[in-house]
């Protein structure tokens, strides 16, 4: 199993001083064949930390943009997120564990950033594909760090 973590701090004056502890976790996985890598990492931290895990996916904006503005095709929304949570079920399976999952669409790092405040998450994981940057294949690139409010490790 590959254990390159890399980890980025995000220092802010809003952060609150004192102790550092891992309670919730979050992990961001997408479709992608490394998937079972990032999840399995994540559990694994969770568990040694004896901290709670979320598992987070975003797919691509369902709106439509057009006449009078934007529109979502319920149909393709429900395909594409039905999809996903097909997919993560069968990754929670793989991977032996049980966690609860948000799914949603839309801009990657406002929507991490909001899952982790929502959940009151301590740290998120995500992961990367050798040669890529960060969640490159969704155009986020490293727009994730700057966005998030806890640590960010990426495997």
């Amino acid at each position: 199993m590959e254990s390159a973590i890399e980890c980025s701090r995000v220092t802010s004056e809003h952060a609150p001083a004192g102790e550092f502890s891992i309670r919730r976790g979050l992990c961001s996985v997408d479709l992608s064949p490394r998937r079972t890598l990032t999840a399995s990492l994540a559990a694994e931290m969770a568990s040694a930390v004896d901290a709670t895990l979320t598992l987070v996916h975003f797919t691509t904006g369902v709106e439509v943009w057009g006449p009078g503005g934007s529109h979502v095709d319920p149909v393709w929304k429900e395909k594409i997120v039905g999809n996903a949570i097909k997919v993560i079920a069968k990754l929670q399976q793989e991977v032996g564990i049980k966690a609860d999952v948000v799914i949603d669409s839309g801009n990657v790092p406002k929507l991490l950033s909001r899952a982790a405040e929502q959940t009151n998450a301590d740290v998120l994981v995500i992961g990367r594909s050798p040669g890529r940057s960060h969640l490159a294949d969704n155009g986020e690139g490293y727009g994730i760090i700057p966005e998030s409010r806890i640590p960010v490790l990426s495997i």
